[in-house]
């Protein structure tokens, strides 16, 4: 019994070494097929257009307007206590909709439409 054990625990282990060997040398073959026929300029400039692609500005610090009644309201639509206002909104609002049934009473069809 430890023998048979000890020959599924190695054996298993022996092959998901192997299953991750093979893969780690095919994606370096994949990898370096990729590159073939580039030189070193063409790969600098792809990896630069990779980085300018994954960039982004900080929005909250280069947007910022200059007018004191603008930056106010930038600030009020920036702040995550707004964006959680918000999608509390949308949970109500989808809510409401999912409450909507046939033959519903006429004060429930005014209360929905009052709070719509």
């Amino acid at each position: 019994m430890l023998f048979f054990i000890a020959f599924i625990l190695i054996g298993s282990f022996f092959l998901l070494n192997f299953f991750i060997g093979v893969l780690f040398l095919e994606y370096n073959k994949a990898q370096k097929e990729e590159q073939k026929g580039y030189s070193d300029n063409d790969l600098n400039w792809q990896d630069i257009q990779r980085l300018i692609i994954q960039a982004e500005p900080e929005y909250v610090t280069t947007n910022v307007p200059n007018n004191e009644i603008r930056k106010y309201f930038h600030a009020l639509v920036s702040s995550q206590r707004f964006e959680s206002m918000i999608m509390g909104v949308i949970v109500m609002n989808m809510i409401q909709m999912a409450v909507l049934h046939e033959g519903q009473s006429e004060e429930f069809s005014f209360l929905l439409e009052f709070t719509n």
